[in-house]
């Protein structure tokens, strides 16, 4: 089984093609010391059933800060907003081959159908935009049930907040 470090390092390089998952019980310290750049603030938001607070890191390649979502001092999820600039990772999500589940989802003030696609077995589920292939979101956590996934992992968009 890959480390906590190494699966982290995977993340930050957007390597997806052969994804498995992160890490459970990966602690705090640990994401801190492959992702050293933390911005100040800290959010809250609800995940399945279960609230959860997270801190936005600042990570190499990534063009916009991402979300590192905690159960006190235990990695829950990873959270990618726009994680593409080049628009090619649509195609190493969709070689993972048909997904466990496509879910109508939100997306600002648009809702996108079968646009979720969850890999919960493999700890991943993407955003991917049905009219351009453009992947909005990646959210990664540890492998779990298709169940499991829609009642500990989905979030709750629009329960999200951010304190400075």
């Amino acid at each position: 089984m890959p480390s906590c470090e190494s699966v982290l390092q995977a993340f930050g390089a957007r390597h997806f093609a052969d994804w498995t998952g992160l890490e459970p019980g990966c602690a705090k310290a640990r994401v801190a010391a492959v992702f050293p750049s933390w911005l100040p603030g800290i959010g809250a938001g609800q995940i399945g059933d279960r609230a959860a607070q997270y801190h936005m890191l600042e990570i190499a390649g990534y063009p916009r800060p991402v979300r590192a979502w905690f159960d006190d001092d235990i990695l829950l999820m990873l959270d990618a907003e726009y994680p593409d600039p080049a628009h090619v990772l649509a195609g190493d999500i969709e070689a993972l081959g048909e997904p466990e589940a496509r879910l109508d989802c939100w997306w600002d003030v648009v809702s996108l159908a079968r646009a979720e696609w969850v890999f919960a077995a493999r700890g991943l589920a993407a955003f991917i935009n049905p009219d351009n292939r453009i992947v909005l979101r990646v959210l990664t956590f540890p492998p779990v049930s298709l169940a499991e996934y829609e009642r500990s992992f989905r979030v709750s968009w629009r329960s999200i907040e951010f304190r400075r």
